[in-house]
């Protein structure tokens, strides 16, 4: 990588064979940095489209769904164990019934979050209630439906409440960790040298993606990495003008 400011896919080759780790890395390295901008573009846009970018992955999930249920739909096998036809007897049906459930719930997840500033166990009990009451309506249609809905509206609200409590709790519990996003560049950095076995060094001592232009070689001792390594990362910050460019501002 010349200059740190894109990332290329060399195919490294490891006794004739093509290095299919370093590949695999270095892509997955492309991606956190394509999800990265993409993130930090939505942030940047109007609300409608923020909450348009939200939503799409929940409608994505309800058409999966919707497949899945309506192929087992029509397999009287299946139907011997759970009444999937009960959610719609064609796949149209089911992929329209469950984009509208997962829709409606990402949807009014993202609401609720602008109104209430902040996902809580009370916002994703109100999407919980609104999304299956809307399955309901959708599923019935167009015979009435109105009470059955809000009661399974009810029940629904209180089980997504109570999951939501339950990882909110699993979540506060551990130990604060950073996101992979923060170790994009440090990736990218290590797989070009070599060096992919010390990212785990890196996450350690929160060696993030902003400290690579402050590193020295005594903070590269600290975080247990043999002298070889440091002299190689050494020299790929000193050589990178990008990184360089970081450091003075």
């Amino acid at each position: 990588m010349e200059g740190g400011g894109s990332v290329t896919l060399p195919l490294q080759k490891k006794n004739n064979n093509f290095n299919i780790e370093s590949l695999f890395t270095q892509l997955q390295t492309k991606w956190g940095e394509l999800e990265k901008g993409f993130h930090g573009w939505v942030s940047k846009q109007s609300w409608v489209v923020q909450d348009a970018a939200f939503t799409a992955p929940y409608v994505l999930q309800g058409v999966a769904a919707g497949l899945i249920y309506g192929s087992l739909a029509q397999s009287e096998l299946a139907n011997c164990f759970f009444p999937f036809q009960a959610f719609g007897n064609t796949r149209l049906v089911q992929v329209r019934n469950f984009s509208v459930f997962r829709g409606t719930d990402g949807a009014m997840i993202c609401a609720m979050k602008r109104i209430r500033g902040k996902d809580d166990t009370p916002a994703r009990a109100v999407a919980g209630f609104t999304s299956w009451f809307m399955f309901q309506v959708v599923r019935n249609n167009p015979s009435p439906c109105g009470p059955d809905a809000i009661a399974i509206g009810l029940v629904f609200a209180l089980c997504q409440g109570l999951l939501h409590e339950v990882q909110v709790r699993s979540i506060s519990s551990r130990p604060p960790v950073l996101d992979d996003t923060c170790y994009t560049r440090t990736r990218c950095m290590l797989s070009n040298l070599g060096l992919q076995n010390y990212e785990k060094n890196f996450k350690k001592h929160l060696l993030t993606d902003d400290t690579i232009p402050l590193l020295k070689d005594r903070d590269l001792e600290k975080a247990e990495i043999p002298l070889g390594p440091r002299i190689l990362i050494r020299n790929h910050i000193d050589r990178d003008p990008n990184l360089q460019n970081m450091r003075r501002n």
